[in-house]
């Protein structure tokens, strides 16, 4: 039974392809992370296709792919590429396994060893959409959150609707502003990693860059064990089905920070929230009852349908 599986299935396993030389000898993949996952190895039912298993714990969010088509080479990686993080020491295995795999490779590595979790998910995602003939890739930003909490005068509300830190934990405007301000240099070294993040995927693709605020944890920075406070916008839940596009972002419970990303959809061409292409969801519990910290993209995977 799926259910049985857990709420994480796009960590659980990825989807992706192999070949050696010209694409047209391709073998799809189905990589489980879960010792003796029979679910995803039942998946395989013919010889074009086989399962490889990697014994590691839920980090299906670590890695990515791109949209063949926003590839700037699309002859050079006719199915896209790897996007992964640099927390990787529970996916050093893995990475072997995509350079033998080699026309999904060589991959894109993004700063994520700082995050507590380290996954891609929670600073980047790919919008399988156009703006202006470029894709849509959403990239956290600290500093703009910050600049958000900080401006009485053009958000003078100081509503936080509901808190989601350490589960217990209540904390207002005031006291987000005061952890920042304390902890300047977390907050200088977490900027220049999401501004990293932004350049290099704008430096390897054919994208549109959109910075979408997140308050990142600063406490635990030189840990290595950054999460977020509000939950995380970034780490949206997208479905795209026979073109038609779904797009489920975190509610960040903080009513100007909403009102900034209302603006930039409304930008993009995507509408108000609640139309058809996309809507706030409330991601701070799954159907099962589990804290899931506000993230929603880890229990989707995004249709990427391989070129013909």
């Amino acid at each position: 039974h799926w259910e049985d599986a857990g709420t994480w299935m796009q960590d659980r396993g990825e989807f992706g392809y192999t070949g050696v030389g010209n694409h047209k000898k391709l073998q799809s993949v189905v990589l489980g992370f879960i010792p003796d996952n029979e679910l995803l190895e039942n998946l395989i039912s013919n010889k074009k296709s086989y399962f490889y298993e990697e014994n590691i714990k839920k980090h299906g969010g670590a890695i990515d792919f791109t949209i063949p088509d926003m590839e700037k080479d699309k002859t050079k990686y006719p199915l896209g590429r790897v996007i992964y993080g640099d927390k990787t020491d529970y996916l050093k295995n893995v990475e072997s396994f995509f350079k033998r795999q080699k026309v999904q490779w060589a991959g894109i590595k993004l700063e994520t060893s700082w995050l507590k979790i380290g996954h891609i998910d929670e600073v980047m995602a790919i919008i399988p959409r156009k703006h202006n003939n470029k894709y849509i890739v959403f990239v956290g930003d600290l500093e703009e959150a910050i600049d958000i909490l900080k401006d009485y005068n053009k958000y003078p509300t100081s509503e936080i609707d509901e808190i989601f830190y350490d589960k217990e934990a209540s904390l207002t405007r005031a006291d987000l502003i005061r952890r920042y301000d304390k902890h300047k240099t977390a907050v200088e070294g977490i900027q220049q990693h999401l501004n990293n993040i932004a350049n290099k995927l704008k430096e390897e693709l054919n994208c549109k860059i959109i910075r979408i605020p997140v308050t990142y944890t600063v406490e635990n920075y030189e840990d290595n064990h950054c999460a977020t406070y509000l939950p995380n916008s970034v780490n949206c839940a997208v479905v795209n089905l026979e073109n038609t596009l779904k797009i489920g972002i975190p509610v960040p419970y903080f009513i100007p920070i909403r009102r900034n990303i209302i603006r930039k959809m409304e930008n993009l061409g995507l509408g108000h929230s609640g139309e058809h292409t996309w809507r706030f969801v409330a991601s701070s519990n799954s159907h099962n009852g589990d804290f899931i910290d506000g993230n929603a993209h880890c229990n989707t995977n995004t249709d990427k349908e391989p070129p013909k």
